[in-house]
């Protein structure tokens, strides 16, 4: 930007050499003849490009002029005006930007994966906390079976019902430290905990536990300790308020929508009828469908997919209540 090119002129002249005056011009600019003021030609702040300087010298005292000289100027762009250079400074300039918003998006990603593990230790905690509520529900009506047989004189059915008590009880406890279990291993303790409920219910109800074949029970895992209390609802306020038939209970497993459909079906009086019989009893609170509605709530505050919980109640053609389904999407995963 700054440079200075200094061109010397030297015309020859056997008679008069002081008296030669010279000319210049940029032909490819300008086609005029400019004079100088001696023999030199000073040049600044050339722009890059090529010049085509040409000169010619004169007798001041007459007309004759020497003949047309000259050469091509070439002035080069500085290095920071180069293309290369260009197009390494975008690049740099890019990689910057590009490192910036990585660094941003990294800082951002690293504090809300730190919300979401907070949100599901907070989670796990509640989980763990509702979980050790349903543990003594479910244990306090066991001991209420039992209570039952024994003031009934039935010591033999109260001895067999203890050993299969303390033995899922200690399967409920095992499944309080986990937060999924296999469908295999949910089935088998759905169907150990009818079985107990049986030696109380003696002949009142049959139940079927069925897993779709699609599902491979063993490599499926849910949420543990959801199923019970719903079953248990069915027996103690559904089929076994009935006197005029046989109660029956399935509870199935299948594959619906990226989630496991869970359902609870029984033939029993209807949740109206319930409801009238709830009444009567006054002070006995089912809680084992709210703990049921609370940890579905509660699992699905981290996760996208979102539990479902739904409760029909059955009829038949002219309206009567011939019992009550109850159905649960849950989120899975796999081994």
């Amino acid at each position: 930007r700054n440079s200075r090119i200094t061109i010397k002129l030297d015309g020859i002249s056997f008679n008069s050499g002081k008296n030669l005056q010279y000319y210049y011009r940029i032909s490819n600019i300008d086609s005029n003849w400019k004079d100088l003021p001696g023999a030199e030609l000073l040049l600044e702040n050339m722009r890059p490009g090529k010049y085509n300087l040409e000169f010619i010298c004169s007798l001041r005292e007459n007309s004759r002029q020497s003949e047309i000289t000259g050469f091509t100027l070439v002035v080069l762009k500085p290095w920071y005006q180069k293309n290369i250079t260009i197009i390494l400074g975008i690049l740099l300039l890019g990689l910057l930007f590009y490192f910036i918003l990585r660094w941003q998006s990294r800082k951002v990603e690293y504090r809300e994966n730190l919300k979401r593990e907070q949100a599901l230790h907070i989670m796990e905690l509640e989980h763990t906390a509702l979980k050790s509520q349903m543990n003594p529900h479910f244990i306090f009506n066991c001991l209420t079976s039992i209570q039952h047989l024994i003031i009934s004189d039935k010591n033999e059915e109260a001895n067999d019902y203890l050993v299969q008590f303390a033995n899922i009880v200690r399967k409920s406890l095992e499944l309080s430290d986990t937060s999924f279990i296999s469908i295999e291993d949910e089935k088998q303790f759905i169907e150990d905990y009818l079985s107990l409920e049986l030696l109380r219910f003696t002949g009142q109800f049959t139940y079927e536990v069925i897993v779709a074949d699609s599902i491979e029970a063993a490599a499926i895992f849910i949420p543990p300790m959801l199923l019970q209390p719903i079953v248990e609802n069915a027996v103690k306020h559904g089929v076994t308020k009935s006197d005029d038939q046989l109660g029956q209970i399935l509870v199935s497993f299948e594959k619906e929508k990226g989630c496991i459909k869970c359902i609870v079906k029984d033939n029993g009086v209807g949740r109206q009828a319930r409801k009238e019989l709830s009444s009567i009893s006054k002070g006995k609170k089912s809680y084992g469908l709210e703990f049921v509605q609370k940890r579905l709530q509660n699992a699905d505050k981290p996760e996208s997919n979102k539990s479902v919980f739904i409760v029909n109640d059955l009829v038949s053609a002219d309206g009567k209540a011939i019992g009550t389904e109850v159905i649960l999407l849950l989120p899975y995963k796999t081994i």
